[in-house]
């Protein structure tokens, strides 16, 4: 214990703090760093100057995997208690993607929910925002495919056009770079601008800033 003060009162005197560690691959860890951030911003930069794009123009586009089983948030319990359970629809959970679309001003494009179904999985929009779409496939996940009818979604919510060109960034998956989107893409008015591989902890917006809130306040509610 006297050992502990010690170390307490060194710590204090040279502005030195005990935190934990945020958990972050060695992939992330690396791929974030000075040159691929710079490009990535002198891209965008270059983009939003030679379209003239507005901030109305510019949208964020993420997507996130929701588990119907998700790890229980901590409660109060009798103090010796050796085990603690909490009911729970299933053991493991299946998965479904949301995709969120955002731009700059805070207009929310309807979500785009990705069941694992593959049939009728519109049944399941119970309750979603209004002009919410439904896509199935048998594991939730995003696919190539299914992009696709995620940039139609997004043109026909916004009207974009050659003409009236909107800018969407985004994560940089092998769904989002297929030829079938690119061209999508091009008779769309669409341009896509991809964030550097595994940067997306830090500049991707919706990850940090709505997708880290949201399942933080789903856990509670599952919970309650």
């Amino acid at each position: 214990m006297h050992l502990w003060n010690r170390l307490v009162k060194v710590l204090h005197e040279n502005k030195i703090t005990l935190r934990k560690p945020e958990s972050t691959s060695l992939a992330s860890a690396t791929g974030f760093n000075k040159r691929s951030v710079s490009d990535f911003f002198e891209n965008y930069i270059s983009v939003v100057m030679k379209y003239k794009l507005k901030p109305e123009k510019i949208f964020n586009v993420d997507e996130t995997g929701v588990q119907t089983v998700l790890k229980p948030v901590k409660i109060v319990s009798t103090k010796g208690k050796k085990q603690v359970s909490l009911a729970a629809s299933a053991e493991k959970g299946e998965l479904t993607t949301v995709v969120g679309i955002i731009n700059a001003v805070g207009f929310a494009v309807p979500l785009v929910y990705i069941f694992p179904r593959i049939h009728h999985p519109d049944e399941y929009l119970i309750n979603a925002p209004t002009s919410s779409i439904a896509l199935g496939n048998h594991s939730g996940w995003m696919t190539s495919e299914l992009f696709l009818n995620v940039l139609d979604h997004i043109q026909r919510q916004i009207n974009c056009s050659k003409e009236s060109k909107v800018l969407l960034l985004l994560d940089k998956y092998k769904s989002h770079t297929t030829v079938k989107a690119i061209n999508v893409c091009r008779e769309n008015g669409i341009i896509l601008l991809l964030f550097p591989p595994h940067t997306s902890h830090k500049p991707q917006t919706l990850d940090v800033g709505v997708f880290g809130p949201f399942k933080t306040y789903l856990s509670v509610a599952f919970n309650n």
